[in-house]
């Protein structure tokens, strides 16, 4: 599986980085793999423990659709691990997720 082979090579650490960009295309690009990476289960618990919560937690306050759609669904697939059900409340994304859950 190459979800699995990118973590361990080391791949989730740089997405991450690109997720604190400040260029916008960056964010969709970098949120979007890890939206891929996610539905692995054995990735789901990586991508929180390499920190990916505090980038995914400010990209909810983008103003593009396409980078909300993807953070969502990302952080969707994360908390289907309990493990990590946690640490995403801990994050303060469930506010933000909130509030975009009620918008139009």
């Amino acid at each position: 599986n190459n979800h699995i082979l990118i973590v361990e090579e080391g791949g989730i650490q740089p997405i991450i980085t690109l997720a604190f960009s400040d260029d916008p295309d960056v964010h969709q690009q970098a949120v979007t793999a890890l939206r891929g990476l996610s539905v692995t289960d054995e990735c789901k618990m990586r991508i929180v423990q390499e920190g990916a919560l505090e980038p995914m937690t400010k990209l909810l306050q983008s103003e593009d659709i396409e980078i909300l759609r993807q953070t969502c669904a990302t952080f969707a697939n994360l908390s289907i691990s309990d493990e990590n059900k946690f640490e995403i409340c801990k994050s303060g994304c469930i506010e933000p997720l909130i509030t975009h859950m009620q918008s139009e």
